[in-house]
């Protein structure tokens, strides 16, 4: 994960994180694995439905929903490296979530007077 963060002004920072796509899709990949295990469709036998149809039927909203999380997770992550202490809540500004890049936001949030 990479992290830098600038300081827009005396009551605001704005943190931009780079999460590498290895963390991401193998992230995706067990979540799809996960629900493979569990869902049904006709013609198949429950758990044996191919990853490549789970995939295909699940995969865009699975990963929304991962990439959701690692935002969240490496937002928190950051800021206990950075020893930073937000003061309000952030502001999420997505810069690249396309598949198979790396996942790349910006966060800007008001700055504590400790922080």
């Amino acid at each position: 994960m990479q992290v830098s963060i600038e300081t827009i002004s005396e009551l605001e920072r704005r943190m931009t994180v780079g999460v590498p796509a290895a963390v991401v899709e193998s992230a995706v990949m067990a979540r799809l694995q996960e629900a493979a295990g569990n869902v049904r469709l006709n013609g198949f036998r429950k758990g044996k439905i191919p990853l490549k149809l789970i995939k295909g039927r699940y995969g865009k909203g699975v990963r929304q929903e991962v990439v959701g999380e690692v935002m969240s997770k490496t937002y928190y992550q950051a800021i206990a490296e950075q020893n930073l202490k937000p003061a309000g809540q952030p502001r999420i500004e997505p810069k690249s979530l396309a598949e198979g890049k790396d996942l790349e936001y910006v966060r800007s949030f008001p700055r504590s007077h400790a922080g």
